[in-house]
């Protein structure tokens, strides 16, 4: 008898559905049902030399035409108090968008705007719609690298030689290409003085730039060298420090007899 009564609540319950619409399946004009997918996001990016960052959402149940608010979410101490951050709207971040005919929306924003000031720094883009929703986290990240000092390639460790090797050093911006230079500082030991690297300040077209150091670099009294490597891009900066400790050569000797 049980049994008899859970089938009826469910046959019940399915009509009871059908007939309000709660729960109606998109079907195409043969009456197949049309599978939508998972909204979709892209982004530029930032890096800590860029201006400003794109994000591009790919709607699955939206419509041409339907308007998306948008807003920006960040880590913030609640206004009422507390030691403990949320993820919170930011004040003046939001817009409406509007999706276009491939079903898509995009939006941008100043690094200002995102309350962007450093490398870690995020945001949560937040797409919010009677039809859709999206959201893309965007980190700011560094923009340049530098390796260890290298020889044909292969790092090495600096001996007080006059070999030389080279820092191989490369800026690369998420919008467009860089066009600042970069400036390279060494000081040899913590009371040194800052000078420029030969070549500094790098600039151009063509990376890595090659920053050179070599062994005869280094006084008798110190085997610590500081270097500061600082790209800049019109008001932007990073900066990327280095120390390097240089070692003895290795010396082989060689036995010898008297006859």
């Amino acid at each position: 008898m049980k049994k008899y009564i859970l089938t009826l609540f469910a046959v019940i319950f399915i009509i009871s559905c059908g007939q309000d619409n709660v729960y109606e399946i998109p079907t195409d004009a043969n009456g197949n049902i049309i599978w939508t997918g998972v909204s979709s996001t892209t982004t530029t990016g930032i890096s800590s030399i860029d201006n400003s960052f794109t994000v591009t959402a790919t709607f699955a149940t939206a419509k041409a035409g339907d308007v998306m608010k948008v807003e920006l979410l960040q880590l913030q101490t609640p206004p009422e108090g507390g030691t403990t951050k949320q993820l919170l709207p930011l004040a003046n971040t939001q817009k409406d968008v509007t999706v276009g005919s491939d079903l898509k929306a995009s939006v941008t924003y100043t690094r200002d705007q995102a309350n962007l000031k450093g490398v870690g720094d995020y945001v949560m883009v937040m797409f919010n719609g009677a039809t859709d929703y999206a959201k893309q986290r965007v980190d700011m990240t560094n923009a340049m690298t530098v390796s260890k000092p290298t020889v044909s390639g292969k790092e090495i460790e600096v001996a007080r030689t006059a070999e030389v090797a080279y820092f191989n050093v490369n800026v690369t911006p998420k919008e467009g290409t860089f066009t600042g230079n970069v400036e390279v500082k060494r000081k040899n030991g913590t009371n040194g003085t800052w000078i420029d690297v030969t070549g500094s300040p790098f600039s151009g077209a063509t990376q890595p730039y090659l920053v050179p150091i070599a062994g005869t670099d280094f006084v008798i009294e110190n085997d610590t060298m500081f270097y500061t490597f600082t790209a800049t891009q019109g008001s932007y900066q990073e900066k990327i420090e280095r120390t390097v400790i240089v070692r003895d050569p290795y010396f082989y000797l060689k036995k010898s007899a008297t006859l």
